[in-house]
């Protein structure tokens, strides 16, 4: 999420592809998903990290397989794209603690960036666009506390930033949080 990648402009996004490729075949649903690191797919749905012990951690990046264009070919202007997603934030070992997860926009699809605080993007692709969903509060990401989102362009510091707790979200209530 981070870790994460995403679809975009020329994508089908999971919701069309289900309808398209039916349902009821989980298998198929995620053929479009490269898994990176420790991503794995559990139920159904993607897991960006395994249970591991303390002081261990990990880093997991599930990526849209097909290259997206971000120019129309014709007259080669900025395109545009939209993107739902839902995720939830669970620790199953208290004396542990997650960085979070990021919806990433990149042209690396090999690398898999530092684990903990640094999302997955530290170390990874030099240029990207990351929607960044933060349970930690690190100081030297100038983060603001351990339950924000953020803009990082090319940067683990945010160029825009959002308390979420300003409506009553809390990234790591387990709860299902919803993006559009």
């Amino acid at each position: 999420m981070a870790e994460e990648g995403g679809g975009e402009n020329e994508r089908e996004d999971s919701r069309e592809f289900e309808r398209r490729r039916g349902s009821n075949d989980r298998e198929e649903k995620h053929s479009s998903l490269k898994l990176l690191g420790d991503t794995h797919l559990n139920n159904g749905t993607v897991s960006l990290t395994r249970d591991l012990p303390v002081p261990s951690s990990g880093s997991g990046r599930a990526l849209y397989s097909r290259p997206i264009r971000f120019r129309q070919s014709k007259n080669h202007s900025p395109a545009s794209f939209r993107t739902f997603f839902s995720f939830s934030v669970t620790n199953l070992n208290p004396s542990s603690i997650g960085g979070g997860l990021a919806f990433v926009l990149s042209p690396d699809d090999d690398s898999l960036g530092d684990a903990g605080g640094s999302l997955g993007l530290a170390a990874a692709a030099t240029k990207f666009v990351a929607v960044e969903f933060d349970t930690l509060m690190g100081a030297e990401f100038k983060d603001i506390n351990g339950n924000h989102v953020g803009v990082d362009l090319n940067s683990m510091v945010s160029a825009k930033v959002f308390d979420l707790g300003f409506i009553n979200v809390d990234l790591k209530s387990g709860d299902t949080v919803n993006v559009d």
